[in-house]
């Protein structure tokens, strides 16, 4: 992380960092180990969670988006596949992973590049005009995925993916993302609302 406030933050940073090793090429930062599933795994192989228990993973989840918002860090990419178990445990603790398409930001920064999962991303970042919330939209997608134990989407996503031979760059979000939302339409009737989110 660019800065770190206080003392906590440093300590949180030497717990997690096991080793940082240099070649030629890169830098590579060991962290600690998530012996748990993602939250992706999780939420298949339970199926259905309580209101209780999708509340403490949304506070965990707002933990972390208001985390890396405060030390300036805007990750652009939350979804249920980037959120891991810390162990085993039902009740282990989650960790934020993939900051790969995270920068750097100061409040009131407007962001004009088309990047995250297609299904998570907020219609600002489509408008090509966006900040920080974006990623609390996308902390409220998984928070939707949780309460309701689908993810229709991401079905129809990869039904159409695989129709049409699509590949899953940036360049193709747009276009994705709205003709899975024209298809949850005309096949499951879902509100004109839905469809006015991508214009």
């Amino acid at each position: 992380m660019r800065k770190l406030i206080n003392k906590d933050d440093i300590d949180d940073v030497r717990r997690e960092l096991c080793g940082a090793y240099e070649d030629r090429h890169s830098v590579n930062l060991i962290m600690e180990l998530c012996a748990g599933a993602e939250l992706f795994d999780r939420i298949i192989a339970k199926v259905h969670y309580s209101e209780c228990a999708v509340a403490g993973l949304c506070q965990q989840m707002v933990s972390v988006v208001h985390d890396c918002h405060t030390m300036g860090v805007f990750h652009r990419d939350f979804k249920v596949g980037n959120f891991f178990s810390l162990g085993t445990d039902e009740d282990s603790p989650l960790k934020a992973t993939e900051f790969g398409l995270s920068v750097f930001f100061k409040p009131g920064d407007v962001l004009r590049d088309v990047v995250g999962s297609v299904y998570y991303v907020a219609p600002e970042v489509l408008r090509r005009h966006y900040g920080d919330e974006a990623d609390i939209w996308s902390t409220g997608v998984i928070l939707y995925i949780l309460l309701s134990s689908v993810q229709l989407s991401n079905f129809f996503f990869c039904k159409f993916a695989e129709r049409h031979g699509w590949d899953y760059t940036r360049y193709n979000l747009f276009y994705s993302f709205l003709l899975v939302i024209i298809f949850a339409f005309e096949h499951f009737n879902f509100p004109n609302f839905v469809l006015q989110l991508v214009y």
